[in-house]
């Protein structure tokens, strides 16, 4: 539902998700609006967090504007 509580369920349920192992990116995973060149950055956001590069994000998701 796309309510004033949009951005706070969406950031508990995408945490949730990382819980889990689930990296959920892209347009429709991460419930955002973004174009190609967001995607790829999101692809290696998540490539990073796989190799131990880089700690899985919380507070700020790709496409938040």
């Amino acid at each position: 539902v796309f309510d004033h509580h949009r951005a706070a369920v969406r950031d508990r349920l995408l945490d949730l998700l990382l819980d889990h192992g689930v990296q959920s990116i892209g347009r429709y995973g991460a419930w955002t609006y973004s174009g190609m060149e967001d995607a790829i950055i999101a692809g290696r956001q998540a490539a990073a967090v796989i190799t131990g590069e880089a700690p899985p994000p919380r507070a700020q998701r790709p496409g938040d504007r």
